[in-house]
């Protein structure tokens, strides 16, 4: 039955992953159809706003005298005015060229005095919502399909329409005044249409990159699986219950190396290609929107990287094949270069990072690369979970026994105790939010707490729910140099001989 194990990986894998390749296609397609639809509509609604101005200054003050008046005159009249002939023939040689389908012009009091549709002069108006509103100074529109539309020279079908009702200001600044409303009708269909087909050709480009990528960790994780279950039916006969799950455990550990590294590859691909994408190497992409997609392919692909390496990091803290090279670091310096690191997710959230150093100062023997990212882990996880406008402390002390304490506190939504071995175990689960960064793999802890015993050290945790959270990394003293002669040349003996 365990021979089984690996194929349900995959299976399991693979039903996931197919869902989320789907799921992806289509929240990007309606999405991005949202944002685009949304988009050509308030484009449109500037086009109507300018065609209403250009109206409005090549038409209104000739006609705006006889557009007061018009009130006094019987429909049937009205209608068959010679200045409503004449304004039908001034309008229309305006509208021609553009996609206005129909223009329709108001008095104050919400009469039609104008429209190119001559049978719908002098309806009432007083009470239409888009009127109303376009008569207090307010642009509104309302985009519809329409089946039949009489448009200005025939009768067409099948249109999508942007209705916008725009007012009619003479004057400036404070003597600015509505004098009457024009109503603009647009003919959406065919830049619709485009939209239509430029979202459904966006999503089938993501889709397809997601769909290889895809592919790509389903053959990797398949090819590991049946080395893995090689591998088994050898210990199996080999070993007993307890030498097997050690096994098991170094397999694991083995195959998600190998796997990290076979998705290092396509990661960093489709990182540079995006780069270069983004960075318009090759010539400008288009749209806006799409500069903003392709943006997000390069963070999302970043971010996967990060869990890549997190995962590999971890492998090889298991398997025992992570070596440190410890040299003579400044305390204040990797302060300094941690603070640097979060002051951008400090101030998205408004969140103030206090330093509280020795007064002395003090050098640390470790690994600059391994202490940054323990340093890293643990503050993002304090950021992450901290309140907006909430403050962090983060400082450093020499114990009585000479040991540096580096501790970060927060004061975010804290964990339940019982929880706390869970989360610093690798893929550990808990209740709380510390359980698993957003996105991540849950590994930051777990490879921090590594690191510092790797240094010899050990890493403490602490929280309160509700009331926030402090992790504390302690480096024994023969990894300390503090200043002094006497201090300073015994302890960089002891570490020399480390």
């Amino acid at each position: 039955m365990e021979l089984e194990e690996p194929r349900a990986l995959t299976g399991r894998f693979a039903l996931i992953c197919g869902i989320i390749v789907l799921a992806a296609g289509i929240a990007l397609y309606t999405g991005g159809r949202r944002n685009s639809l949304d988009d050509l509509r308030t484009m449109a609604e500037r086009n109507n706003v300018a065609l209403t101005q250009a109206f409005s200054n090549a038409i209104w003050p000739n006609y705006a005298a006889f557009i007061k008046s018009a009130h006094s005159i019987d429909t049937e009249t009205l209608r068959t005015h010679p200045t409503i002939l004449k304004l039908r023939e001034d309008t229309i040689r305006q509208m021609r060229g553009l996609a206005v389908l129909k223009v329709k012009i108001y008095d104050l009091s919400g009469l039609t005095v104008f429209s190119t549709e001559a049978a719908q002069i002098g309806d009432d108006k007083s009470g239409n919502a888009g009127f109303i509103s376009a008569r207090k100074g307010h642009v509104v529109s309302e985009v519809s399909h329409r089946d039949r539309f009489s448009a200005f020279e025939q009768e067409i079908s099948d249109r999508d329409v942007l209705a916008s009702y725009v007012p009619i200001e003479t004057g400036a600044g404070a003597n600015t005044r509505i004098e009457g409303v024009f109503e603009v009708y647009y003919d959406l269909t065919e830049l619709l249409a485009r939209v239509n087909r430029s979202t459904e050709n966006q999503a089938l480009i993501v889709v397809a990159t997601l769909a290889a990528l895809y592919m790509l960790l389903l053959a990797a994780i398949y090819r590991h699986d049946r080395v893995a279950a090689g591998q088994y039916r050898q210990n199996l006969a080999l070993a007993a219950e307890a030498a097997a799950a050690s096994e098991q455990n170094r397999v694991k550990s083995e195959f998600l190396a190998n796997m990290s590294h076979e998705l290092r590859t396509p990661l960093n691909a489709i990182l540079g290609f995006s780069d270069s994408m983004r960075a318009e190497i090759f010539g400008p992409l288009g749209g806006e929107r799409y500069k903003v997609y392709m943006n997000d392919i390069w963070e999302s692909g970043k971010h996967l990287l990060g869990i890549v390496d997190d995962v590999l990091d971890m492998s090889k803290v298991e398997t025992g094949k992570l070596e440190i090279d410890p040299v003579e670091l400044r305390v204040e310096d990797i302060f300094t270069a941690c603070g640097r690191m979060m002051t951008p997710s400090c101030e998205k959230k408004n969140i103030t990072l206090a330093i509280d150093l020795p007064d002395v100062p003090v050098r640390l023997l470790a690994d600059e690369r391994r202490i940054n990212q323990m340093m890293l882990n643990i503050a993002s996880n304090a950021v992450k979970f901290s309140p907006e406008g909430s403050d962090i402390n983060a400082s450093a002390r020499i114990s009585d026994t000479g040991a540096l304490e580096i501790a970060i506190r927060d004061h975010g939504c804290g964990i339940a105790e019982e929880d706390i071995e869970t989360v610093l175990k690798p893929f550990g689960q808990a209740a709380s939010a510390y359980a698993r960064s957003e996105g991540g793999t849950g590994l930051g802890l777990p490879i921090t707490k590594s690191f510092a015993e790797l240094h010899g050290g050990t890493l403490k945790m602490a929280s309160v729910v509700g009331e926030g959270t402090i992790v504390t990394i302690v480096f024994p003293p023969e990894r300390v140099l503090l200043p002094g002669p006497a201090a300073a040349e015994g302890v960089a003996a002891e570490g020399v001989a480390a």
